[in-house]
């Protein structure tokens, strides 16, 4: 089963409230569902309050922790709480604690 959200896992764990993880350029970063928009084919989500943004090319950050923005399903994966081999995949981002 793939962790990447699709319409058919919507209705199975991923409902708005759930947290998971979205990339945003080459780190991935913890996040809340907000709400699903099926015309997009994207999320709503709040970024965590700690999350510590990369600069992009330009030097600038272009989310600020705790805002919320839209993220394409294909961004986005669930917490991959119990999944060790499937966390040690991605390269998450530094953050506050």
């Amino acid at each position: 089963m793939s962790r990447y959200l699709s319409l058919e896992d919507i209705d199975i764990w991923s409902r708005a409230g759930r947290g998971a993880l979205a990339r945003n350029g080459e780190f991935w970063y913890p996040i809340r569902l907000i709400q699903y928009l099926e015309a997009d084919k994207s999320w709503l989500v709040r970024w965590w309050r700690g999350c510590s943004f990369e600069p992009d090319s330009l030097g600038m950050v272009t989310i600020a922790p705790g805002s919320t923005s839209t993220v394409p399903e294909l961004d986005i994966v669930d917490s991959l709480w119990g999944d060790r081999v499937g966390r040690r995949k991605i390269r998450v981002s530094t953050h506050i604690i």
